[in-house]
C-alpha cells in the first residue's frame, strides 16, 4: 500500500508498506507538526497503525515539531507498545532532534540517522 495524505496545508503524510514485512510500515512526514494539525495527524496515523507493530517515521523532511506534536508521537508510541511493537524515528533534522532532547523524549524513542 502506498498512500499520500495532506494534513492541513502544513504537513504531508506518505504511507508505504515494507516489502516482505507485513507487520512493518514507513510513515514519511513532510512539513511541520503543530497544535493545529497534530490531532488530524494522530487520527490518520492511529487508523493506519492498527495492523502494524513495527513503525518507522521518516522525519527527514519534518521541519518543526511543537510540544503538542511531541505528545502526538507519545500517543503513537503507547499504541504500538501495547502490541509489543516498536517505533523508529529516522532522519531527524537537528532542530527537531533538539526539541525531543530538550523535552526529555529522546530516551523513549529509537532514533537513528538514516532510513538505510
Amino acid at each position: 500500500m502506498e498512500k499520500s495524505i495532506s494534513i492541513k496545508d502544513s504537513l504531508k503524510l506518505n504511507i508505504e508498506d515494507i516489502a516482505n514485512n507485513s507487520d512493518a510500515i514507513i510513515l514519511k512526514l513532510d512539513g511541520l507538526i503543530d497544535t493545529y494539525n497534530s490531532s488530524l495527524l494522530q487520527k490518520e496515523v492511529l487508523d493506519t497503525l492498527s495492523s502494524y507493530t513495527k513503525v518507522i517515521f521518516d522525519c527527514s523532511k519534518l521541519t518543526y515539531v511543537s510540544s503538542t506534536g511531541i505528545g502526538t508521537f507519545t500517543v503513537f508510541l503507547k499504541h504500538v507498545k501495547e502490541k509489543n511493537g516498536t517505533i523508529i524515528l529516522t532522519g531527524l533534522q537537528q532542530k527537531v532532534l533538539e526539541i525531543f532532547q530538550l523535552l526529555g523524549f529522546s530516551k523513549f524513542f529509537n532514533i537513528i540517522d538514516t532510513l538505510d
